[in-house]
This record gives structure tokens, sequence and C-alpha cells, in this order.
């Protein structure tokens, strides 16, 4: 769970609650057994913004779009940087196919995938000017990934499959 900073996001948070006093950020999904949930909402008490930082807890898959609908911007906030270089989050995927704008960290997969609905930040102070652009420039982002949903990719991996097993489709 500590792949995503999002401990660096709630410290960012106030700084976002100035410029953006309606703010409010949410945390979709659960714990798995390691705590960091329960540090983030303790330093989310602590910053003074537990009112304004939500938490699903475990949600089911199929409810996720119902989550991301209404979020002006979705977060990708990966840490540590070594294991960007080998991350595609799935978060990518949902987003986009939801229409949302997304804030990251850089990750080399993730963009080489492409879109221009991706804004990148690298450091706080970055993350809070992006923050401001993208409130800027609210709205739904087309996205084309349909060639990366699920039955795309079943579809390209029987093709290899059949041309490795030589059994037509």
């Amino acid at each position: 769970e500590r792949w995503y900073a999002l401990d660096e996001v709630i410290r960012a948070f106030p700084k976002v609650l100035q410029k953006h006093p309606n703010a409010e950020l949410l945390i979709v999904g659960g714990s798995l057994f390691t705590g960091y949930l329960d540090d983030l909402r303790t330093l989310a008490a602590q910053l003074g913004v537990a009112d304004r930082v939500h938490f699903t807890g475990t949600v089911d898959y199929r409810d996720l779009p119902g989550y991301i609908a209404p979020m002006d911007l979705c977060l990708i906030p990966l840490s540590p940087p070594q294991w960007v270089d080998i991350a595609l989050p799935n978060k990518y995927f949902e987003y986009s196919a939801c229409g949302k704008p997304i804030l990251s960290t850089p990750i080399p997969d993730m963009l080489r995938m492409g879109g221009d609905h991706i804004t990148v930040y690298r450091n706080r102070e970055e993350f809070l000017e992006r923050v401001d652009e993208l409130a800027l420039s609210p709205g739904r982002c087309p996205v084309g990934i349909e060639e990366h949903s699920w039955k795309k990719k079943a579809e390209a991996f029987e093709k290899v499959f059949a041309r490795l097993t030589g059994k037509p489709q």
C-alpha cells in the first residue's frame, strides 16, 4: 500500500484547501492489513483535514465507475521510484475509461500509452501547481482506450496462443 504516496497527497491537502476550499479527497479501496490506511486517517486528523478526506474501504469492482464518475481529477501518486519503471497501474485504465484527467507521478509505461488527459508532477510544489491548473480546466477528457479493454487483451492472447499451438482460431 505504501507504494502509493497518499501520505504526501494528504500532507499537501491543506494547501489545496487554501485555494480550493470545496475540495475533497476520496481514497477508494481497502487495506492490505498493513495499517497504512489507519496511518493516513491519523495524518488527516493531525493536519485538520479529516472532514475533507474520505475513505471508502473495499468496494466491489463493478461499483468503481460510480466512485470515479463524480471526481474532477484522479490521482496516481506512485512511489517509491524503483517501482515506477515496472508499473502500469490499473488505475490508469479505470480513470481513462471514465474519461477523467489523471494527475500522476511520472510512470514511463503509462506515459507511453499516451493521452492528453495525463498530467505529471514530480514533487509537492508541482503537485499543487498541477492541481491549480486542472481546477481551471475541468471537464471530461475523451480518451480512446478501447484497445486496452480486457476483451481486446483476451483476443490478443488467443491469437498468440493459436499461433504458438498451430491451432486455428
